[in-house]
């Protein structure tokens, strides 16, 4: 409920640019998959960018048609589906 509530909160506004940390810590698989198609809904419609935190790599490679990951300060590999 956290999670959702603190994504609830950051969205008001006319939000351009989301930053997201360890986005399903303590989440089900449902709620992990909730929270994908959410996320992936809201870049759509709204044209915001999404920058997401996080260790668990095979949950979100596939959220977006462009990724792009960043390790140890440096651009490790751009996808674009």
């Amino acid at each position: 409920m956290k999670q959702r509530l603190g994504l609830a909160l950051a969205l008001i506004g006319d939000t351009k640019l989301l930053i997201l940390d360890e986005l399903f810590v303590g989440l089900d698989l449902i709620g992990v998959e909730k929270f994908r198609e959410f996320i992936h809904r809201i870049s759509k419609e709204k044209g915001v960018a999404i920058l997401i935190s996080s260790h668990q790599l095979s949950e979100i490679e596939s959220m977006f048609e462009r990724n792009l990951f960043i390790s140890e300060q440096k651009l490790e590999n751009y996808i674009d589906s």
